[in-house]
This record gives structure tokens, sequence and C-alpha cells, in this order.
């Protein structure tokens, strides 16, 4: 694979090739963040030590690997899925999935190394969970979101302390809200609220109990003093959300749909 920096100054975006990935660390299974140091960090499910996936640092035309999942105890992560590395101070945090399909929420900062915070357990959070999390603004928590939950096919919200653990904190149920959805995506804020898509809607005939088409999808937002909040919905004929949220700092979100 390679880096690509587009320069969007001229009304056709130019595009200079930066960096190449080889055989370790790999194809990047994340999309690149800038930490304070200026240099761009991304994860790939090959590489580092034992092969089994690492944290890299593209340092200008080299890609070097900087830790190892293998460190925290991660043997095969080499079936990694695309996902959104969150970045708060120093510190990269997100998701990473091993080959039996458990998934792991872990950080990385060049002080402290990688870090194994912990093990998603299903049974208590939900199934699928979004690869995206959000960091409260003292670190102190994070938050999450799964497609589906542990009592339904609705998604689920999240979050994980040091001393408390993992927590469901809400479930699109049908009966905590008024709708049974699976979520596409989260992405945060900075005044520690979460913003969701869900997916869309499967309608069905009341008589039949046949799918008769989609509704719309529901754009939300969530945190722990306010509950959740449905902002709108989103009713693109044939599109259905890809999960890709990004928040302006006037508030505005902004999303991307897919031809289905």
């Amino acid at each position: 694979g390679v880096l690509l920096l587009a320069t969007s100054t001229h009304a056709d975006p130019l595009y200079e090739v930066k960096a190449t990935f080889s055989a370790s660390p790999g194809n990047s299974a994340s999309g690149l963040v800038k930490l304070p140091d200026g240099q761009l960090y991304g994860i790939a499910p090959v590489g580092g030590e034992g092969g089994g996936g690492c944290v890299f640092k593209v340092d200008g035309a080299t890609v070097t690997a900087v830790a190892s999942f293998a460190e925290i105890g991660i043997a095969q992560s080499g079936y990694a899925t695309i996902q959104r590395l969150q970045v708060h101070g120093s510190s990269i945090y997100g998701l990473i999935s091993d080959n039996l399909s458990k998934s792991y929420l872990w950080s990385w900062s060049e002080a402290d190394g990688l870090s194994l915070l912990t093990e998603l357990d299903s049974m208590v959070i939900g199934y699928n969970p979004i690869q995206q999390v959000v960091v409260s603004a003292d670190e102190a928590t994070i938050y999450g979101a799964c497609g589906s939950g542990t009592a339904s096919s609705g998604g689920t919200i999240w979050k994980w302390t040091e001393v408390g653990g993992l927590e469901k904190m809400l479930e699109f149920d049908g009966v905590e809200t008024t709708f049974s959805v699976s979520i596409a995506g989260i992405v945060g804020s900075t005044a520690d609220t979460v913003y969701g898509i869900t997916k869309r809607e499967t309608l069905f005939d009341p008589d039949t109990f046949q799918p008769t088409g989609f509704g719309p999808a529901r754009l939300w937002k969530w945190n722990e003093v306010d509950g959740l909040a449905v902002l709108g919905t989103v009713d693109i004929t044939g599109l259905e959300p890809n999960g890709n949220l990004a928040v302006s700092p006037s508030g505005a979100v902004f999303g991307i749909s897919l031809e289905e």
C-alpha cells in the first residue's frame, strides 16, 4: 500500500506518494492520525513482533512499527477491520480484533507504550463492536457502541473506566428507546457527548410480518447527563449510512451514505 498526500488548493487535487507499506508493518488497517510530535501513526493487521499486527509511525518516507499487539497478548490480529483511531493528547486509543473474533480496547503513547485496557465482553455490552471509540476530556472514561445488543438486534452504547470496567449504558431495543435499530457509527465531541447514526430501519407489513422496505436512519446524540436525543432522520432513497461521521466545532454533524 501507499500513503498519499493530497493538495486541495487546485481544481483537480494533486497526489504525492509519501511512503509505501512493505511486508512489515503491512497495509494500514486504520485511518492515520497525527500526534503532537507531528508524526503520523496507524495500525496494521500484520507486522511487528510475531507478525500479528502493530502500531506504526510514518517518519518521512519510512514506515516503522513502534509496538506489537503480541506485547499485550494478542498473538494474531490479522483479521483486524478498518477503523478510526482516537487521539487524546499524546495517546492513541482504538479497538482490535484477533482471529478468534475477540475484540480488545487498547491505548498507546510513546511514554507508556502499548497497553491492553480490557477485552470487550459481548455478554455485557453487546455484539459487533463499532470500530470507533470516544475518549472523555479527562481520559478517565472511554465510550463505544455495538451494532447489536445483548437482548435485541438494536445497537448499544457502552463505557469503560479503570475502576468500574465495562458497562452497557443504553440499548436501542424498542423499550429503553422508541426504536430498535442497529448502530452504523459513532463520533465524539469536546463536550463528552457521543454522536451516532443508526442503520436504516427495516419496515414490516403488520399482517404478514414480511419486510416491505426501509425507513430512515436516525441521527442522535447521547451523554450521561442528558441521555439520548434524536437530532433528525436521514432518508435518502437507496443510500445506507456507512457510519463515518464528523462533528464541527459549531456542532454540525457530517456523514457519508453509500448506494445499497
